[in-house]
Protein backbone atom coordinates (compact mmCIF):
# COMPACT_ATOMS: atom_id res chain seq x y z
CA UNK A 1 0.00 0.00 0.00
CA UNK A 2 1.37 3.40 -0.94
CA UNK A 3 -0.61 5.38 1.48
CA UNK A 4 -0.79 5.16 5.20
CA UNK A 5 -2.93 7.17 7.89
CA UNK A 6 -1.16 8.50 9.83
CA UNK A 7 -3.48 7.21 12.93
CA UNK A 8 -5.64 5.13 11.81
CA UNK A 9 -9.18 6.25 11.70
CA UNK A 10 -12.18 4.63 10.22
CA UNK A 11 -13.97 7.99 10.01
CA UNK A 12 -12.45 9.14 6.93
CA UNK A 13 -13.83 6.15 4.98
CA UNK A 14 -17.23 6.99 3.37
CA UNK A 15 -19.23 4.13 5.73
CA UNK A 16 -22.56 3.99 4.97
CA UNK A 17 -25.77 3.11 7.41
CA UNK A 18 -27.93 1.29 5.08
CA UNK A 19 -31.68 1.57 6.69
CA UNK A 20 -33.32 3.94 9.05
CA UNK A 21 -33.47 1.49 11.99
CA UNK A 22 -29.48 0.16 11.77
CA UNK A 23 -27.39 0.28 14.81
CA UNK A 24 -24.68 2.24 13.10
CA UNK A 25 -22.37 2.39 10.18
CA UNK A 26 -21.55 -0.60 8.40
CA UNK A 27 -18.65 -1.68 6.55
CA UNK A 28 -20.59 -4.42 3.79
CA UNK A 29 -17.97 -5.80 1.63
CA UNK A 30 -14.96 -6.63 3.97
CA UNK A 31 -12.88 -9.25 3.52
CA UNK A 32 -11.67 -10.95 6.44
CA UNK A 33 -8.68 -12.59 6.87
CA UNK A 34 -7.86 -14.96 10.04
CA UNK A 35 -5.45 -17.03 10.38
CA UNK A 36 -5.63 -21.02 12.96
CA UNK A 37 -2.61 -20.89 15.07
CA UNK A 38 -2.06 -24.46 15.51
CA UNK A 39 -2.23 -25.13 11.72
CA UNK A 40 -1.50 -22.08 10.22
CA UNK A 41 -4.24 -21.93 7.63
CA UNK A 42 -5.85 -19.08 6.64
CA UNK A 43 -9.40 -18.71 5.99
CA UNK A 44 -11.23 -15.21 4.63
CA UNK A 45 -14.83 -14.44 5.27
CA UNK A 46 -17.42 -12.01 4.63
CA UNK A 47 -18.78 -10.59 7.71
CA UNK A 48 -20.37 -7.34 8.59
CA UNK A 49 -18.18 -4.79 10.63
CA UNK A 50 -20.74 -2.14 13.15
CA UNK A 51 -18.09 1.17 13.16
CA UNK A 52 -18.04 1.88 16.91
CA UNK A 53 -15.83 4.43 16.71
CA UNK A 54 -12.39 5.44 14.71
CA UNK A 55 -10.34 2.27 15.78
CA UNK A 56 -12.83 -0.25 16.87
CA UNK A 57 -15.95 -2.20 14.86
CA UNK A 58 -17.94 -5.67 15.51
CA UNK A 59 -16.43 -8.55 14.15
CA UNK A 60 -20.09 -10.37 12.74
CA UNK A 61 -19.18 -13.92 12.29
CA UNK A 62 -21.71 -17.11 12.85
CA UNK A 63 -21.04 -19.86 15.07
CA UNK A 64 -20.64 -22.24 11.77
CA UNK A 65 -18.02 -19.44 10.14
CA UNK A 66 -14.23 -20.14 9.54
CA UNK A 67 -13.43 -16.97 11.09
CA UNK A 68 -15.29 -17.92 14.51
CA UNK A 69 -13.84 -21.06 14.87
CA UNK A 70 -10.16 -19.57 14.64
CA UNK A 71 -11.35 -16.93 16.95
CA UNK A 72 -12.10 -19.87 19.66
CA UNK A 73 -8.55 -21.85 18.51
CA UNK A 74 -7.29 -18.39 19.56
CA UNK A 75 -8.88 -18.15 23.01
CA UNK A 76 -8.24 -21.49 24.26
CA UNK A 77 -4.28 -20.30 23.63
CA UNK A 78 -5.19 -17.26 25.74
CA UNK A 79 -3.18 -14.76 22.97
CA UNK A 80 -4.97 -12.00 21.04
CA UNK A 81 -6.31 -13.10 17.54
CA UNK A 82 -4.54 -11.14 14.33
CA UNK A 83 -7.11 -9.93 11.86
CA UNK A 84 -6.16 -8.56 8.37
CA UNK A 85 -9.60 -6.80 6.42
CA UNK A 86 -9.37 -5.62 2.87
CA UNK A 87 -11.93 -3.73 0.77
CA UNK A 88 -11.77 -3.78 -2.94
CA UNK A 89 -9.53 -5.23 -5.48
CA UNK A 90 -10.27 -7.59 -7.96
CA UNK A 91 -14.14 -8.00 -7.61
CA UNK A 92 -13.80 -12.55 -7.67
CA UNK A 93 -12.02 -11.86 -4.55
CA UNK A 94 -15.17 -9.81 -3.04
CA UNK A 95 -17.11 -13.14 -4.10
CA UNK A 96 -15.00 -16.37 -3.53
CA UNK A 97 -14.99 -14.54 0.26
CA UNK A 98 -18.72 -15.32 0.29
CA UNK A 99 -18.55 -18.80 -1.44
CA UNK A 100 -19.85 -22.05 0.62
CA UNK A 101 -16.60 -23.93 0.49
CA UNK A 102 -15.41 -26.80 1.95
CA UNK A 103 -13.50 -26.72 5.03
CA UNK A 104 -9.70 -26.07 4.38
CA UNK A 105 -9.77 -25.42 0.35
CA UNK A 106 -8.72 -21.43 -0.27
CA UNK A 107 -10.93 -18.90 -1.38
CA UNK A 108 -8.16 -17.23 -3.18
CA UNK A 109 -7.83 -20.65 -5.22
CA UNK A 110 -11.37 -20.71 -5.94
CA UNK A 111 -10.90 -16.94 -6.96
CA UNK A 112 -7.24 -18.11 -9.39
CA UNK A 113 -9.85 -21.56 -10.56
CA UNK A 114 -12.95 -18.17 -12.06
CA UNK A 115 -9.97 -16.31 -13.58
CA UNK A 116 -7.74 -19.54 -14.61
CA UNK A 117 -4.85 -17.10 -13.19
CA UNK A 118 -2.85 -17.04 -9.88
CA UNK A 119 -4.23 -14.47 -7.19
CA UNK A 120 -1.28 -12.31 -6.48
CA UNK A 121 -0.61 -12.19 -2.77
CA UNK A 122 1.24 -10.45 -0.29
CA UNK A 123 1.78 -10.37 3.06
CA UNK A 124 0.16 -8.01 5.62
CA UNK A 125 2.23 -5.28 6.84
CA UNK A 126 1.73 -5.84 10.91
CA UNK A 127 0.34 -9.26 10.81
CA UNK A 128 1.61 -12.86 9.75
CA UNK A 129 -1.49 -12.85 7.34
CA UNK A 130 -1.10 -13.31 3.14
CA UNK A 131 -3.69 -10.81 1.81
CA UNK A 132 -4.67 -10.15 -2.27
CA UNK A 133 -2.26 -7.50 -3.90
CA UNK A 134 -5.07 -5.50 -5.63
CA UNK A 135 -6.52 -4.51 -2.35
CA UNK A 136 -7.90 -1.05 -2.54
CA UNK A 137 -7.82 -0.95 1.88
CA UNK A 138 -5.87 -2.50 4.36
CA UNK A 139 -6.97 -2.34 7.27
CA UNK A 140 -4.86 -4.74 9.85
CA UNK A 141 -5.88 -4.68 14.27
CA UNK A 142 -6.36 -7.46 16.37
CA UNK A 143 -9.29 -9.22 18.65
CA UNK A 144 -8.80 -9.49 21.91
CA UNK A 145 -10.17 -12.80 23.02
CA UNK A 146 -10.17 -12.25 26.98
CA UNK A 147 -12.13 -9.05 26.20
CA UNK A 148 -16.24 -8.84 27.05
CA UNK A 149 -18.48 -9.20 23.47
CA UNK A 150 -20.00 -5.69 22.78
CA UNK A 151 -23.49 -5.31 21.53
CA UNK A 152 -23.56 -4.89 17.65
CA UNK A 153 -26.70 -4.20 15.76
CA UNK A 154 -30.16 -4.09 14.18
CA UNK A 155 -28.84 -4.40 10.78
CA UNK A 156 -31.19 -4.58 7.67
CA UNK A 157 -29.96 -7.84 6.34
CA UNK A 158 -30.59 -10.17 2.90
CA UNK A 159 -33.41 -11.34 4.52
CA UNK A 160 -35.38 -8.40 4.12
CA UNK A 161 -35.78 -7.85 7.94
CA UNK A 162 -33.51 -6.09 9.99
CA UNK A 163 -31.61 -8.58 12.66
CA UNK A 164 -31.75 -8.32 16.25
CA UNK A 165 -28.82 -6.79 18.57
CA UNK A 166 -26.70 -8.94 19.59
CA UNK A 167 -23.22 -9.64 21.13
CA UNK A 168 -19.83 -9.57 19.12
CA UNK A 169 -16.07 -9.83 19.44
CA UNK A 170 -14.35 -6.76 18.98
CA UNK A 171 -11.69 -5.80 16.23
CA UNK A 172 -9.01 -3.27 17.21
CA UNK A 173 -7.85 -1.61 14.50
CA UNK A 174 -3.70 -0.68 14.44
CA UNK A 175 -3.05 0.20 10.83
CA UNK A 176 -4.92 1.55 7.93
CA UNK A 177 -3.53 2.05 4.34
CA UNK A 178 -4.77 2.18 0.78
CA UNK A 179 -3.82 2.63 -2.37
CA UNK A 180 -3.55 6.00 -4.57
CA UNK A 181 -6.92 6.40 -5.84
CA UNK A 182 -8.38 4.00 -3.68
CA UNK A 183 -12.13 2.68 -4.76
CA UNK A 184 -14.33 2.36 -1.44
CA UNK A 185 -16.77 -0.83 -1.76
CA UNK A 186 -19.93 -1.04 -0.19
CA UNK A 187 -23.35 -3.11 -1.07
CA UNK A 188 -27.23 -2.46 0.17
CA UNK A 189 -29.15 -6.12 1.43
CA UNK A 190 -32.78 -6.08 1.89
CA UNK A 191 -35.98 -7.16 0.45
CA UNK A 192 -35.08 -9.10 -2.68
CA UNK A 193 -34.27 -8.87 -5.23
CA UNK A 194 -31.24 -6.66 -3.99
CA UNK A 195 -27.44 -6.73 -4.98
CA UNK A 196 -26.79 -9.89 -3.30
CA UNK A 197 -29.33 -11.65 -5.36
CA UNK A 198 -26.33 -12.08 -8.16
CA UNK A 199 -23.71 -13.66 -6.12
CA UNK A 200 -26.58 -15.80 -4.85
CA UNK A 201 -27.36 -16.82 -8.48
CA UNK A 202 -23.30 -17.15 -9.10
CA UNK A 203 -23.42 -19.55 -6.41
CA UNK A 204 -26.27 -21.81 -7.55
CA UNK A 205 -24.52 -22.28 -10.64
CA UNK A 206 -20.96 -22.50 -9.72
CA UNK A 207 -21.56 -25.40 -6.86
CA UNK A 208 -24.30 -26.88 -9.15
CA UNK A 209 -21.92 -29.26 -10.65
CA UNK A 210 -20.29 -30.36 -7.47
CA UNK A 211 -23.55 -30.75 -5.25
CA UNK A 212 -24.45 -33.18 -8.61
CA UNK A 213 -21.78 -34.92 -9.19
CA UNK A 214 -20.71 -35.82 -5.04
CA UNK A 215 -24.60 -35.97 -3.77
CA UNK A 216 -26.94 -36.39 -6.11
CA UNK A 217 -26.48 -37.31 -9.88
CA UNK A 218 -29.60 -37.17 -9.97
CA UNK A 219 -30.51 -33.55 -10.59
CA UNK A 220 -31.02 -32.23 -13.97
CA UNK A 221 -31.33 -28.38 -12.58
CA UNK A 222 -31.63 -26.28 -9.24
CA UNK A 223 -33.09 -22.95 -8.78
CA UNK A 224 -33.04 -20.63 -5.24
CA UNK A 225 -35.69 -18.30 -6.16
CA UNK A 226 -34.53 -14.62 -5.16
CA UNK A 227 -38.40 -14.65 -2.90
CA UNK A 228 -36.05 -17.43 -0.97
CA UNK A 229 -33.44 -15.08 0.66
CA UNK A 230 -30.74 -18.08 -0.54
CA UNK A 231 -32.21 -20.36 2.28
CA UNK A 232 -35.64 -20.70 2.28
CA UNK A 233 -36.67 -22.38 -0.42
CA UNK A 234 -34.77 -24.55 -3.45
CA UNK A 235 -36.75 -25.89 -6.26
CA UNK A 236 -34.99 -29.10 -8.00
CA UNK A 237 -35.56 -30.95 -10.96
CA UNK A 238 -34.25 -34.63 -10.74
CA UNK A 239 -34.17 -37.89 -13.90
CA UNK A 240 -36.52 -39.71 -11.38
CA UNK A 241 -36.13 -43.70 -12.24
CA UNK A 242 -37.49 -45.46 -8.83
CA UNK A 243 -40.29 -44.37 -6.15
CA UNK A 244 -38.52 -42.51 -2.84
CA UNK A 245 -36.17 -40.62 -5.31
CA UNK A 246 -37.53 -37.02 -4.25
CA UNK A 247 -37.03 -37.95 -0.77
CA UNK A 248 -33.55 -39.34 -1.19
CA UNK A 249 -32.83 -35.91 -2.73
CA UNK A 250 -34.26 -33.72 -0.50
CA UNK A 251 -31.96 -35.54 2.50
CA UNK A 252 -28.51 -35.49 0.01
CA UNK A 253 -29.02 -31.85 -0.11
CA UNK A 254 -29.64 -31.44 3.23
CA UNK A 255 -26.59 -32.57 3.85
CA UNK A 256 -24.49 -30.85 1.52
CA UNK A 257 -22.76 -28.03 2.75
CA UNK A 258 -24.61 -24.74 3.72
CA UNK A 259 -27.98 -26.46 1.67
CA UNK A 260 -28.52 -27.73 5.36
CA UNK A 261 -29.59 -24.39 6.26
CA UNK A 262 -32.74 -25.02 3.37
CA UNK A 263 -35.91 -24.67 5.09
CA UNK A 264 -38.08 -25.93 2.08
CA UNK A 265 -37.04 -28.35 -0.88
CA UNK A 266 -39.76 -29.15 -3.58
CA UNK A 267 -38.40 -31.93 -6.17
CA UNK A 268 -39.73 -31.66 -9.84
CA UNK A 269 -39.80 -34.41 -12.67
CA UNK A 270 -37.56 -33.62 -15.91
CA UNK A 271 -40.82 -32.50 -17.50
CA UNK A 272 -40.95 -29.27 -15.29
CA UNK A 273 -39.38 -26.11 -16.41
CA UNK A 274 -38.41 -25.09 -12.45
CA UNK A 275 -38.00 -21.35 -14.00
CA UNK A 276 -41.03 -20.88 -14.71
CA UNK A 277 -44.04 -20.18 -11.89
CA UNK A 278 -46.64 -21.81 -14.11
CA UNK A 279 -45.48 -25.24 -14.88
CA UNK A 280 -44.13 -25.57 -10.98
CA UNK A 281 -47.83 -24.59 -10.16
CA UNK A 282 -49.02 -27.11 -12.76
CA UNK A 283 -46.90 -29.84 -11.22
CA UNK A 284 -47.83 -28.73 -7.28
CA UNK A 285 -51.56 -28.95 -8.39
CA UNK A 286 -50.84 -32.71 -10.14
CA UNK A 287 -48.43 -34.50 -8.52
CA UNK A 288 -48.56 -33.55 -5.13
CA UNK A 289 -50.36 -34.97 -2.14
CA UNK A 290 -50.09 -33.40 1.02
CA UNK A 291 -50.50 -36.42 2.89
CA UNK A 292 -48.19 -38.85 0.73
CA UNK A 293 -45.77 -36.65 -0.65
CA UNK A 294 -44.77 -34.10 2.34
CA UNK A 295 -42.31 -34.97 4.16
CA UNK A 296 -40.98 -33.21 7.45
CA UNK A 297 -37.53 -33.04 8.73
CA UNK A 298 -35.09 -30.62 11.42
CA UNK A 299 -32.11 -29.70 11.46
CA UNK A 300 -30.13 -26.13 11.53
CA UNK A 301 -31.28 -22.62 10.35
CA UNK A 302 -29.25 -19.67 8.96
CA UNK A 303 -28.97 -18.10 12.43
CA UNK A 304 -30.60 -15.08 11.05
CA UNK A 305 -33.58 -16.48 10.53
CA UNK A 306 -36.21 -14.93 13.32
CA UNK A 307 -38.96 -17.24 12.23
CA UNK A 308 -37.39 -20.18 13.69
CA UNK A 309 -38.82 -21.83 17.40
CA UNK A 310 -35.09 -21.85 18.45
CA UNK A 311 -31.82 -20.03 17.72
CA UNK A 312 -30.85 -21.49 14.84
CA UNK A 313 -32.45 -24.97 14.64
CA UNK A 314 -36.03 -25.77 13.12
CA UNK A 315 -38.34 -27.61 10.78
CA UNK A 316 -37.80 -28.79 7.14
CA UNK A 317 -40.54 -28.99 4.56
CA UNK A 318 -40.02 -31.55 1.68
CA UNK A 319 -42.24 -31.45 -1.48
CA UNK A 320 -42.08 -34.34 -3.62
CA UNK A 321 -43.95 -32.91 -6.98
CA UNK A 322 -42.30 -35.45 -9.16
CA UNK A 323 -44.53 -37.69 -11.61
CA UNK A 324 -45.94 -40.47 -9.45
CA UNK A 325 -44.77 -43.51 -11.59
CA UNK A 326 -46.22 -47.30 -9.63
CA UNK A 327 -45.93 -46.51 -6.39
CA UNK A 328 -49.10 -44.04 -6.69
CA UNK A 329 -51.31 -42.37 -8.89
CA UNK A 330 -52.49 -38.93 -7.84
CA UNK A 331 -56.10 -38.40 -7.90
CA UNK A 332 -57.16 -36.14 -11.08
CA UNK A 333 -60.79 -36.09 -10.25
CA UNK A 334 -62.23 -32.23 -10.33
CA UNK A 335 -63.05 -30.82 -7.04
CA UNK A 336 -64.39 -27.46 -5.93
CA UNK A 337 -62.23 -26.05 -2.95
CA UNK A 338 -63.43 -24.21 0.12
CA UNK A 339 -64.27 -20.65 -1.19
CA UNK A 340 -63.02 -17.62 0.84
CA UNK A 341 -63.77 -13.85 0.98
CA UNK A 342 -60.07 -12.41 1.35
CA UNK A 343 -57.89 -15.05 -0.96
CA UNK A 344 -55.66 -15.12 -3.84
CA UNK A 345 -55.39 -18.24 -5.92
CA UNK A 346 -52.11 -19.57 -7.25
CA UNK A 347 -52.83 -22.54 -10.12
CA UNK A 348 -55.43 -24.71 -8.94
CA UNK A 349 -54.57 -25.87 -5.33
CA UNK A 350 -52.26 -23.54 -3.92
CA UNK A 351 -54.53 -20.63 -1.76
CA UNK A 352 -53.42 -17.87 0.26
CA UNK A 353 -55.75 -16.57 2.57
CA UNK A 354 -55.62 -13.17 4.22
CA UNK A 355 -56.51 -12.81 8.18
CA UNK A 356 -54.77 -11.81 11.37
CA UNK A 357 -56.47 -14.40 13.13
CA UNK A 358 -54.68 -17.12 11.99
CA UNK A 359 -55.72 -19.79 14.63
CA UNK A 360 -59.09 -19.02 14.66
CA UNK A 361 -58.65 -19.23 10.38
CA UNK A 362 -56.63 -22.74 10.72
CA UNK A 363 -59.86 -23.76 13.14
CA UNK A 364 -62.27 -22.73 10.38
CA UNK A 365 -60.43 -24.82 7.66
CA UNK A 366 -59.93 -27.63 9.57
CA UNK A 367 -64.07 -27.56 10.45
CA UNK A 368 -64.65 -26.36 7.12
CA UNK A 369 -62.06 -29.35 5.23
CA UNK A 370 -62.16 -32.51 7.30
CA UNK A 371 -64.55 -35.16 5.82
CA UNK A 372 -66.17 -33.17 2.74
CA UNK A 373 -65.67 -35.63 -0.07
CA UNK A 374 -67.87 -34.09 -2.23
CA UNK A 375 -66.69 -30.45 -1.85
CA UNK A 376 -63.14 -30.17 -1.66
CA UNK A 377 -60.05 -30.34 -3.39
CA UNK A 378 -56.40 -31.63 -2.47
CA UNK A 379 -54.25 -28.38 -1.93
CA UNK A 380 -52.26 -25.98 0.16
CA UNK A 381 -53.97 -23.36 1.81
CA UNK A 382 -51.91 -20.55 3.19
CA UNK A 383 -52.80 -18.10 5.99
CA UNK A 384 -50.73 -14.52 6.00
CA UNK A 385 -51.37 -11.48 7.33
CA UNK A 386 -53.77 -8.97 6.08
CA UNK A 387 -51.59 -6.07 5.38
CA UNK A 388 -49.77 -8.42 2.48
CA UNK A 389 -53.04 -8.38 0.61
CA UNK A 390 -51.93 -5.66 -1.73
CA UNK A 391 -48.82 -7.04 -2.13
CA UNK A 392 -46.94 -8.16 -5.60
CA UNK A 393 -46.72 -12.15 -6.07
CA UNK A 394 -42.74 -11.89 -5.26
CA UNK A 395 -43.23 -10.00 -1.93
CA UNK A 396 -46.13 -12.23 -0.66
CA UNK A 397 -43.61 -15.30 -1.24
CA UNK A 398 -40.87 -13.80 0.19
CA UNK A 399 -43.10 -12.42 3.73
CA UNK A 400 -44.62 -15.90 3.74
CA UNK A 401 -41.42 -17.64 3.57
CA UNK A 402 -39.93 -15.76 6.29
CA UNK A 403 -43.02 -16.34 8.36
CA UNK A 404 -42.79 -19.77 8.80
CA UNK A 405 -41.30 -22.84 10.80
CA UNK A 406 -42.51 -25.82 9.11
CA UNK A 407 -42.28 -27.86 12.36
CA UNK A 408 -44.55 -25.28 14.27
CA UNK A 409 -46.46 -23.89 11.14
CA UNK A 410 -47.65 -26.35 8.85
CA UNK A 411 -50.35 -28.66 9.74
CA UNK A 412 -51.87 -31.83 7.64
CA UNK A 413 -55.80 -32.29 7.48
CA UNK A 414 -56.25 -35.87 7.00
CA UNK A 415 -60.00 -35.44 5.30
CA UNK A 416 -61.69 -38.01 3.23
CA UNK A 417 -60.38 -37.42 0.21
CA UNK A 418 -56.88 -39.31 -0.20
CA UNK A 419 -54.99 -36.43 -0.63
CA UNK A 420 -55.07 -34.44 2.31
CA UNK A 421 -54.79 -30.69 2.63
CA UNK A 422 -52.41 -28.84 4.09
CA UNK A 423 -52.62 -25.30 6.11
CA UNK A 424 -49.58 -23.02 6.83
CA UNK A 425 -49.54 -20.12 8.99
CA UNK A 426 -47.71 -17.41 7.82
CA UNK A 427 -49.01 -14.91 9.74
CA UNK A 428 -46.79 -12.62 11.75
CA UNK A 429 -49.21 -11.57 14.46
CA UNK A 430 -49.20 -14.03 17.52
CA UNK A 431 -45.77 -15.49 16.77
CA UNK A 432 -42.39 -15.12 18.80
CA UNK A 433 -39.74 -14.76 17.17
CA UNK A 434 -35.73 -15.38 17.79
CA UNK A 435 -34.01 -13.89 19.45
CA UNK A 436 -35.76 -12.37 22.68
CA UNK A 437 -39.32 -13.38 21.07
CA UNK A 438 -39.79 -10.09 19.22
CA UNK A 439 -40.63 -9.77 15.41
CA UNK A 440 -38.64 -7.34 13.00
CA UNK A 441 -38.79 -4.59 10.98
CA UNK A 442 -38.62 -5.29 7.36
CA UNK A 443 -36.52 -2.97 5.70
CA UNK A 444 -38.06 -0.21 4.03
CA UNK A 445 -36.82 3.31 3.75
CA UNK A 446 -37.36 6.16 5.55
CA UNK A 447 -40.18 8.70 3.73
CA UNK A 448 -37.58 11.64 3.91
CA UNK A 449 -34.42 9.71 2.46
CA UNK A 450 -37.23 8.57 -0.83
CA UNK A 451 -38.16 12.25 -1.22
CA UNK A 452 -34.90 13.31 -1.19
CA UNK A 453 -33.54 10.55 -3.61
CA UNK A 454 -36.92 11.58 -6.05
CA UNK A 455 -35.84 15.25 -5.85
CA UNK A 456 -32.12 15.05 -6.91
CA UNK A 457 -33.09 11.46 -9.07
CA UNK A 458 -32.03 14.38 -11.98
CA UNK A 459 -28.62 15.41 -10.74
CA UNK A 460 -27.35 11.67 -10.60
CA UNK A 461 -27.19 11.17 -14.31
CA UNK A 462 -28.53 7.51 -13.39
CA UNK A 463 -31.18 7.47 -16.77
CA UNK A 464 -34.85 7.87 -16.34
CA UNK A 465 -36.39 7.64 -13.35
CA UNK A 466 -36.84 4.65 -11.00
CA UNK A 467 -39.77 4.69 -7.94
CA UNK A 468 -38.17 4.15 -4.96
CA UNK A 469 -38.65 -0.66 -4.46
CA UNK A 470 -39.66 0.87 -0.42
CA UNK A 471 -42.97 2.04 -1.87
CA UNK A 472 -44.33 -1.07 -2.87
CA UNK A 473 -43.35 -2.15 0.82
CA UNK A 474 -45.36 0.70 2.84
CA UNK A 475 -47.58 -2.00 4.40
CA UNK A 476 -45.02 -3.16 6.37
CA UNK A 477 -43.87 -0.11 7.94
CA UNK A 478 -45.33 -0.62 11.10
CA UNK A 479 -46.40 -4.05 13.70
CA UNK A 480 -42.25 -4.19 14.59
CA UNK A 481 -40.44 -3.75 17.67
CA UNK A 482 -38.27 -1.28 16.06
CA UNK A 483 -41.11 0.65 14.66
CA UNK A 484 -43.95 0.16 17.09
CA UNK A 485 -45.72 3.77 17.37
Amino acid sequence: MKIVQPEPDLNLLPVIKCWPYDGGRFLTLPLVHTIDPETGQQNTGMYRMQVFDGKTTGMHWHRHKGGAAHYEAWKRKGKKMPVTVTLGGDPVLTYAATAPLPEGFSEYMLAGFLKNEQVPLVKSHTNNIWIPESSDFVIEGYIDTAEPWRNEGPFGDHTGFYSLPDEYPVFHITRISHRKNAVYPATLVGVPPKEDQYLGHATSQIFFPLIQKLFAPEIIDMHLPAAGGFHNLALVKISKKYPGQAVKVMHALWGAGQMMFTKCIMVFSEEVNIRNPQSVLDAIDKNFSPVHDLHMSAGPYDVLDHAAQSFSHGGKAGFDCTAKTEERKISADEKTAVKHDSERLFGKSVHVIFSDHAAAESGNLFLNLSGKTDSVSKGIYIITDTRMKEASDDILLWYILAAIDPARDFSLIRSLPAEGVLVINACVYGKRAVPGGQWPAATVMSDEVIRLVDEKWESYDAGGFIESPSKRLSALKSGSYLNRK
